[in-house]
């Protein structure tokens, strides 16, 4: 509030506009990065226009522009390997690998809180989004092995801690959050952007073929993950990734306000970085969608 204040004195509107436009454009750059590593060059050029295309009823000047940021600064250490993370000091002395993981972790405490300082709301989101993380990591640790080891918890709760207690310190934040379950719930009914992204193509009176397509996108990637998953291709995925890649899911079935994170998930479950049959159907079928639209 104070940053928006101090640049409306200096600037008014086309001052406040201007922040948000950078902040929505850094975002999209840096999604496209993280993108073009797991994708490559065409395939992240399309995902890119297409999480424009989702993203379009956020586009405007209000506090949560800093999510779409946040997504892009937290994923690439969240499709990071957090297997690696030390359990002891010794082993974070012993191994250059642990070190590496415990300074991501660290950059990770450092993001949130500074997110929580601008939108509660939007960072207990993501909150969530990184808990899962940290389920796929104790999850794997059970599948390696039936006993659980004193390493795998620790390494699952320090992630979980790192994650969340950095927020929790920020004034506000849970009074925030417990205000974001109550407007939820409160004005799912008058608001579109709280109800399922079916909504946008069932019964709506001001209906159009933009959000009849952008309705369908969340369906049609929970469909590609179905048929991933019966071709045995989600197997050759970490946990860690594939607890993100639920936890993204479902936000985006449940909120139509999370239907850009479709995008993200299109990007996790990217299986290696050649071209293959499943993905160039997938970036034909999203290309005729922006097609029709």
């Amino acid at each position: 509030e104070l940053l928006m204040a101090w640049m409306f004195d200096r600037g008014g509107w086309p001052a406040v506009r201007a922040f948000h436009a950078v902040v929505m454009l850094l975002a999209f750059v840096l999604i496209y990065r993280a993108a073009r590593e797991r994708l490559g060059r065409s395939a992240a050029l399309l995902a890119i226009v297409s999480l424009l295309f989702l993203y379009q009823d956020r586009i405007n000047v209000r506090p949560d522009v800093v999510n779409l940021l946040g997504l892009g600064l937290l994923l690439p250490w969240l499709l990071g390997d957090w297997t690696s993370l030390p359990s002891s000091w010794s082993e974070l002395r012993a191994s250059p690998l642990a070190k590496r993981a415990a300074w991501r972790l660290f950059g990770l405490s450092c993001v949130m809180p500074i997110w929580a300082s601008f939108h509660a709301a939007g960072c207990l989101i993501h909150v969530i989004v990184a808990s899962a993380v940290a389920l796929g990591t104790l999850a794997e640790a059970l599948i390696r092995s039936p006993r659980l080891e004193k390493g795998d918890l620790a390494r699952s709760l320090m992630f979980f801690a790192a994650v969340a207690l950095p927020c929790l310190a920020v004034p506000n934040f849970i009074a925030g959050s417990i205000h974001t379950l109550f407007l939820l719930k409160s004005t799912a009914a008058v608001i579109g952007e709280w109800s399922a992204p079916a909504e946008y193509f069932l019964g709506a009176a001001d209906q159009t073929l933009g959000r009849l397509m952008t309705g369908t996108v969340p369906y049609v990637a929970v469909l590609g993950l179905l048929a991933l998953a019966a071709a045995g291709r989600l197997r050759q995925h970490r946990l860690t990734h594939l607890g993100l890649i639920l936890a993204m899911t479902g936000l985006s079935l449940l909120y139509a306000r999370f239907m850009y994170f479709v995008v993200p998930v299109w990007v996790t479950q990217a299986l290696g970085s050649e071209w293959r049959p499943t993905r160039w159907l997938t970036g034909l079928g999203v290309s005729v969608i922006l097609g029709l639209v």
